[in-house]
């Protein structure tokens, strides 16, 4: 495990190396986006996700729905109001704000976030095109006082950054997406 910790540092450390910009854009991004998790503004964190992992998580998503759509899991989604069709017709952006509106009411994800003082702790970059964030959560509230440090991954679009789906996110639907594919399909 040390030797494991050591290459990891080494590996990142090198990757460092490769940077040579200003991580006030990066650290600004973080910051404005947990703040749109802490009040649920879906549409706000889908702008502010990448567009190529959106590609990729509505079609893993869209596979899980057309073959699991009788499941009790399923039953649920889209939320109230929302026509299946009509979902899965949206633009990528709109479909994952729909998404996390059906993961939160699910509560899947990151519930720690509305109640926590969040502090970045560094930038960590591979090459020029991608970054880790490194953030340290403590939720004050809770007894005893909680404290978690998550990583958020973002890519480079053009000459912004975006964020890549977080882990819960990326988990829940490889996890279905690989259910969905042996699953026999629904009649």
């Amino acid at each position: 495990m040390k030797l494991m910790t050591l290459s990891f540092v080494l590996q990142l450390s090198v990757a460092t190396a490769n940077w040579n910009g200003d991580d006030r854009p990066i650290t600004q991004l973080v910051a404005a986006h947990l703040e749109a998790w802490k009040r649920a503004d879906w549409k706000t964190i889908a702008n502010h996700t990448h567009d190529d992992a959106l590609k990729e998580l509505k079609e893993r998503w869209t596979l899980v729905l057309k073959k699991n759509e009788e499941l009790p899991t399923f039953r649920r989604y889209p939320p109230p109001g929302k026509d299946m069709s009509a979902v899965l017709a949206m633009p990528a952006s709109d479909f994952y704000a729909v998404f996390l509106t059906w993961v939160e009411d699910s509560r899947f994800l990151m519930r720690d976030v509305r109640e926590s003082k969040v502090e970045v702790l560094g930038v960590v970059h591979e090459g020029k095109g991608l970054a880790h964030v490194v953030v340290r959560m403590t939720n004050a509230s809770a007894k005893p006082t909680k404290t978690s440090i998550d990583v958020f991954s973002l890519r480079r679009s053009g000459s912004d950054w975006r964020f890549l789906p977080p882990r819960e996110i990326h988990n829940l639907v490889e996890q279905l997406h690989a259910a969905a594919i042996e699953a026999p399909r629904s009649k």
